[in-house]
């Protein structure tokens, strides 16, 4: 599947560098996720996801109680686990996200990667970021084909 794209207008995820809370833990690196509220190993894909978890709560002021982070889900009998689904209410996801490390090209592979993990899960609308550039589209499922969007609006646009 070739994937038209258009990267997001600013999402500038550099931003938010400063809000990141680091630590040491038995002499490795380590960054505090806010939503699980632990320190985690830092990773280049774990701080994708905690810039992308940043961006959220201060921008898009998304409710941190309706974030949901590194759940596994069955998809053709075989486990797999998302980064992040962000969820309009309890029972209803509105975003899949799936984070790469900043040095990791986005390409139709990871968009395709993201695609089939919603065959799934069904949200209606896809994120995938390496930091350097994120790409949001909108699912039609009736097409089955994403359409590439140029912002992600508030918490309260979904």
């Amino acid at each position: 599947m070739l994937v038209k794209t258009k990267a997001l207008d600013k999402l500038t995820l550099e931003d938010y560098l400063g809000n990141l809370k680091y630590s040491q833990r038995d002499g490795k690196k380590t960054i505090f996720d806010p939503i699980r509220k632990r320190y985690f190993i830092f990773t280049p894909e774990e701080l994708t996801r905690q810039l992308i978890i940043q961006h959220f709560l201060v921008k898009i002021e998304w409710p941190q109680n309706l974030i949901s982070i590194e759940k596994e889900f069955s998809l053709y009998r075989r486990k797999r686990r998302y980064d992040l689904v962000f969820y309009k209410d309890a029972n209803t996801p509105a975003i899949l996200v799936e984070c790469k490390a900043p040095n990791i090209n986005l390409s139709n592979t990871t968009f395709e990667q993201v695609a089939n993990y919603n065959l799934a899960l069904k949200v209606p609308y896809l994120l995938v970021s390496n930091c350097r550039e994120s790409f949001f589209f909108a699912m039609d499922f009736e097409e089955k084909r994403f359409n590439a969007l140029e912002s992600i609006g508030l918490y309260t646009d979904y």
